[in-house]
C-alpha cells in the first residue's frame, strides 16, 4: 500500500484550495475560529504537487479525508522548508504555541474528526524529536520534527512512523488512520511565517 497524499488528489487540491471550495472527497480548507486565514498556494511542477502556506497572524487547516481508513503499521514521508520562520514561537508555552506548518495525522473517530492525533510539527529552540502534549487536551500530542536551525529555506526530508508514535504516546495499538491535515498556526503570537510541502506520501510499513 502506497498512497501519494497530495498527488492522490491532484486534480481535487488545486480546486480545494481555493477560496469557498469543499469537496469531502478530497482536499477542504478549515478556518481556525477567531483567526484569519492563510494563502494556500498549490504549484503544479515536474516533481508534482507542492502547497506553499504563508500568513501573518493567521491560521488554518487543509484537510484530507482518507477514502478509507489507513490500518496497520505505517511510514509516512515528506519534503518540506522554511522561508520564513517566526523568532517568538515557543511550543511548550500555551501563549506562543505557533508554527509555521504541521502534519497532523488522525486517527479513529469519524472523518474530518478524529478521536486522536499527532502533529508532527516545526518547532524553535525544542529539541529534535520531542514529544509535548497540547495545550488544549491530551487526546493530541505534538513531535517536533524540525526546528528554526534547519529553517534556511531549502527542502528538508521527513520520516516518521505514526502508528508507533501512538503506542509510545497512547501505550495501546493504534486506531485506524482516518485524515491527514496541514496546519498552519501563527495567531497566538502573530508573527509572519512561510513554509512548503511535496513529496508527502503513507506507505505501509516494509516488513509488516
Amino acid at each position: 500500500m502506497i498512497l501519494p497524499v497530495l498527488a492522490q488528489a491532484a486534480q481535487l487540491l488545486v480546486p480545494a484550495l481555493l477560496p469557498a471550495a469543499d469537496d469531502p472527497a478530497g482536499w477542504s480548507l478549515r478556518t481556525v475560529r477567531g483567526a484569519a486565514a492563510p494563502q494556500w498556494v498549490v504549484a503544479a511542477n515536474a516533481a508534482g504537487p507542492e502547497v506553499s502556506v504563508s500568513g501573518t497572524g493567521t491560521a488554518g487547516w487543509a484537510d484530507l479525508r482518507l477514502p478509507a481508513p489507513v490500518t496497520g503499521p505505517v511510514i509516512l514521508r515528506w519534503s518540506w522548508r522554511c522561508t520564513v520562520h517566526p523568532r517568538g514561537t515557543a511550543l511548550r508555552e500555551r501563549a506562543r504555541d505557533d508554527a509555521p506548518l504541521r502534519v497532523v495525522v488522525g486517527f479513529g473517530g469519524s472523518p474530518g474528526k478524529p478521536a486522536r492525533a499527532i502533529a508532527y510539527t516545526w518547532g524553535n529552540t525544542e529539541p529534535m524529536g520531542a514529544r509535548l502534549r497540547s495545550h488544549q487536551t491530551d487526546r493530541i500530542h505534538v513531535v517536533v520534527v524540525a526546528t528554526s536551525a534547519e529553517a534556511d529555506g531549502t527542502w528538508q526530508e521527513v520520516t516518521v512512523q505514526p502508528t508507533r508514535d501512538f503506542a509510545v504516546i497512547w501505550g495501546r495499538r493504534a486506531e485506524p488512520i482516518t485524515g491527514i491535515a496541514l496546519l498552519h498556526d501563527m495567531e497566538d503570537t502573530g508573527e509572519h511565517a512561510a513554509a512548503g510541502i511535496r513529496d508527502l506520501m503513507l506507505m505501509a510499513k516494509p516488513g509488516s
